[in-house]
């Protein structure tokens, strides 16, 4: 597996691997109606929301498997491993990447249900439980720091 810098040719690609993740992998800790709304993302809209963002993709048998962003205040926004590459180490080698690179002492994130087990072995804890708000629709998710 290879971890680089995100391209913007990698858009499609990253958004479809998210979508796919999203449907599948997310759909134990939230309703249908969420799912829904969580993986329409919009590509019209991609890059402006990657301004200021160090971001990186995990490249694995020649098609992206992993996606991360974190901004210089080390805050990790976005993490997504394919549904078919789930525990294979390849969401840490993403976040240890980024951390090494980030010039932040501390490092937070809002982490999803799905995701919280996958930040506390990483060595964040969390501070409070959060209820975000996209399109109408509430998620519980956690606001993490390390």
């Amino acid at each position: 597996m290879k971890i680089r810098e995100y391209h913007l040719k990698d858009k499609n690609q990253v958004i479809q691997m998210m979508t796919t993740t999203i449907q599948s992998v997310n759909s134990k800790d939230y309703d249908q109606s969420q799912i829904n709304v969580w993986s329409a993302i919009d590509p019209k809209r991609w890059d402006a929301g990657l301004t200021n963002y160090l971001a990186l993709v995990a490249i694995q048998n020649n098609q992206i498997v992993g996606f991360a962003d974190m901004d210089l205040s080390g805050y990790l926004d976005q993490l997504f491993v394919d549904r078919n590459y789930q525990r294979q180490g390849i969401a840490r080698q993403l976040v240890t990447t980024l951390e090494k690179r980030s010039p932040a002492a501390s490092f937070s994130s809002l982490a999803s249900i799905t995701a919280r087990p996958f930040f506390e072995a990483m060595g964040y804890h969390v501070v409070k439980k959060h209820i975000a708000e996209l399109r109408g629709e509430t998620f519980i998710n956690y606001f993490m720091i390390k």
